[in-house]
């Protein structure tokens, strides 16, 4: 009952929606399934598709449901993990991997068996046949899409259904019809209920209680050689329904805010706080808003101008304070607060690291939101390594300065590097080793002349006083923005948008040598201009992206497919969302969810969403000590 309660809160709150009220549907789950051994804390109520069939080459993902002693949904994080692991009776019918997708392999019935287990190593296990079929058209696998999704009761989202055949390509259903398993249809209705042709590609999900629902594409098919009909299950779509509720983002007639926006999100004793930078556009006042409950904002600083960064202190003794970087008269100033009094300390970074002032008015700090940038690293002997990085236009250099935070010592600039530059920069990114804290950093270069080919996205990593940059391969300087993270194994990843594009690349190994393995992510319909692009790895170091697309948010994240396959997609993280700005910003908590922040043009502040927390049940990486991404080595 407790627990409920402070979910029910949660929702009310909107911002914590991850941990929704869970009104169990359990109730009116059938399963094929037995429970092998009884555990109070881990407690597998069911798997999704109930009863699945699949064809030869065919494929589905199993979801799995583990709930507390207390019935309530479980659901992942890196401090609490939830460990399902899957295996087949006979990888000859059928193979599981162990994110749960199913394969066929011949025609047969094989036992899938998983277990449950916490961090206290109690667990439970549980089994569920699957049957393999030979299809007796194209079809070999359907699903919806996107694949799970929330609405607020009373509210209609449209889900695409999409049929594969025995080679992956998209085909049509027809001569069978689909129709749709719904786990619990007091919680949501569909329509159409059968899908017969090939002109019916979608159905519209309605919310009509609070609660989760599982919505399972079956495809049926005469076989008329046998003289029989053949079925096969699809993936099951995962439906959050919710309490639509007011906004509780904050609210200001006289503030017209959302230019250049950056957020972060920090737990605090279970409890998700959320930082946001932003300017005043009216004003360019620099603002500062968190949440913890209730929404607090406040001018931090008057007509700062542009460029804002925003960051948590990571270490406990720095009571995980927000730091903010920004351009103030074309000078870069670090803020941060002081925990216990509550108050901001202002610091003027220049002249704590160099006794010659390197910008005057004549000579001015490039402008612009991109061209500075810091990240932070948890050190030893309680302190907090910040990397400040920004451009210095009068000498055409990247500089790179160093401090270590304590409780007692804030800000004790004791590194400065630099890179000479002789070609416009784009934009800028910081980030972090893990293990030494050494900085890593990317950048955008403009070609100084159509012949030079000396333009692109190139890394760079500092190891003690030396910088070591490369050029990323097929880069030409037409690229806008640019992001670098390093995951939790120390590999860096970046990502960048051109007017039309957005690419991710990842340092990776191939024949005993360090390269760059290069995506360009699909976008449907194909944008006319993108102006912005943020992402952060979730824990299990899979990148979550988001981007501004011709006014529109889109949210992209990598998929296993039901083939098997790694796959990006892009969606609207709400289909009904005002008119945005231009700047959108990401950050991914503790419990595998995705918290985004984006302009609204209508609303005059900025809007905010979370992704639901559908049941993600893996094995969360530890850091490694790996120190692959130092350029050279």
């Amino acid at each position: 009952m407790r627990i409920t309660t402070i979910l029910y809160i949660f929702i009310l709150l909107f911002f914590n929606g991850c941990n929704l009220e869970r009104e169990s549907n359990a109730g009116t789950m059938s399963t094929n399934s037995k429970t092998v051994v009884n555990a109070d804390d881990v407690n597998i109520k069911g798997v999704f598709p109930t009863s699945p069939v699949v064809a030869i080459n065919g494929s589905i993902k199993l979801t799995a449901i583990v709930t507390d002693k207390w019935g309530e949904y479980l659901q992942s994080t890196s401090e609490d993990p939830v460990i399902v692991s899957w295996s087949s009776s006979d990888s000859q019918i059928a193979t599981i991997g162990q994110s749960g997708t199913v394969i066929g392999k011949k025609e047969g019935v094989a036992t899938i068996k998983l277990k449950a287990s916490n961090k206290n190593n109690i667990s439970q296990e549980y089994s569920i046949s699957v049957t393999v079929v030979s299809i007796a058209n194209d079809v070999s696998e359907i699903y919806l899409s996107p694949d799970r999704a929330y609405i607020d009761i009373g509210a209609e989202r449209t889900f695409k259904l999409t049929a594969v055949d025995y080679f992956g390509a998209q085909t049509s259903i027809s001569p069978g019809v689909v129709t749709f398993d719904i786990s619990d249809k007091a919680v949501a209705s569909i329509s159409p209920e059968v899908l017969e042709n090939n002109d019916s590609k979608s159905i519209i999900v309605t919310g009509k209680q609070k609660g989760y629902v599982f919505i399972t594409p079956i495809y049926t098919v005469m076989d008329e050689a046998k003289q029989k009909s053949i079925k096969i299950t699809g993936t099951p779509l995962v439906v959050q329904v919710k309490d639509a509720t007011e906004s509780s983002k904050p609210q200001d007639d006289t503030v017209d805010a959302g230019n250049y926006l950056t957020m972060a999100v920090r737990d605090n004793e279970g409890k998700k706080i959320l930082h946001i930078a932003h300017y005043d556009k009216s004003s360019n006042d620099l603002m500062y808003s968190f949440f913890n409950g209730t929404w607090h904002s406040e001018t931090v600083a008057t007509s700062a101008g542009k460029g804002v960064k925003l960051q948590i202190s990571p270490f406990d003794v720095n009571y995980g304070q927000p730091l903010l970087l920004f351009l103030e008269n074309n000078r870069p100033k670090l803020w941060s607060m002081e925990a216990i009094q509550n108050n901001w300390i202002d610091t003027t970074i220049f002249a704590s690291i160099s006794t010659t002032d390197l910008f005057n008015d004549a000579n001015p700090l490039l402008e612009g939101e991109k061209v500075l940038d810091m990240s932070s690293f948890e050190g030893e002997g309680n302190t907090t390594r910040v990397h400040i990085l920004f451009y210095d236009k009068i000498k055409d250099r990247i500089n790179l300065t160093t401090s270590s935070m304590t409780k007692n010592s804030w800000f004790n600039w004791s590194t400065k590097l630099s890179i000479d530059l002789d070609k416009d920069l784009q934009s800028l990114s910081a980030a972090n080793n893990h293990i030494s804290g050494d900085a890593r950093f990317a950048y955008i270069l403009k070609e100084s002349n159509t012949s030079a080919k000396d333009g692109g996205v190139y890394y760079a990593s500092q190891t003690d006083s030396i910088i070591k940059t490369e050029k990323i391969p097929n880069t030409n300087g037409n690229e806008k923005n640019v992001v670098l993270r390093l995951d939790s194994n120390n590999v860096p990843t970046i990502v960048w948008n051109t007017n039309s594009e957005v690419t991710i690349v990842t340092r990776v190994v191939q024949s005993g040598k360090f390269t760059w393995m290069t995506k360009n992510i699909s976008i449907e319909p194909r944008p006319s201009l993108i102006d912005s692009v943020d992402f952060n790895f979730d824990a299990y170091n899979t990148p979550r992206i988001v981007f501004n697309t011709d006014k529109k948010i889109r949210y992209s994240r990598r998929i296993t497919t039901t083939s098997g396959q790694d796959s990006w997609i892009v969606e609207s993280p709400e289909e009904s969302l005002s008119q945005q700005g231009a700047y959108t910003s990401i950050a991914v908590d503790s419990a595998n969810r995705a918290h985004l922040v984006y302009t609204d043009s209508e609303d005059k502040w900025f809007s905010y969403w979370a992704e639901p927390n559908f049941f993600d049940y893996r094995v969360y990486p530890g850091v490694q000590d790996i120190q692959a991404d130092i350029v050279g080595k």
